[in-house]
């Protein structure tokens, strides 16, 4: 049976034998100070930022827990000193 306007499905993905968590805290930014929609915005478009330049870093698509204050970035790695820089 054919279904019409149906999304290709995606090539599954697979989880890492190791990952290393990144813990970030984000501070508050002036724009972010007056309550309204405009501060909701704004700290919207900081974790948008946040999550963009992990992914252009990285070269990958990143699982993220972020929020206006912090949060966490779980890392794929295969052994334990691959991230050393």
């Amino acid at each position: 049976m054919e279904t019409r306007g149906a999304a290709p499905a995606s090539p599954p993905r697979t989880c890492a034998a190791r990952y290393l968590v990144l813990c970030v805290i984000f501070a508050r930014h002036q724009d972010e100070e007056p309550p309204g929609v405009t501060a909701t915005m704004a700290a919207q478009r900081k974790v948008y930022r946040a999550n963009e330049e992990l992914e252009r870093s990285l070269g990958q698509p990143v699982l993220s827990v972020l929020d206006p204050t912090g949060g966490t970035v779980p890392l794929p790695t295969t052994a334990p000193g691959d991230l050393d820089a």
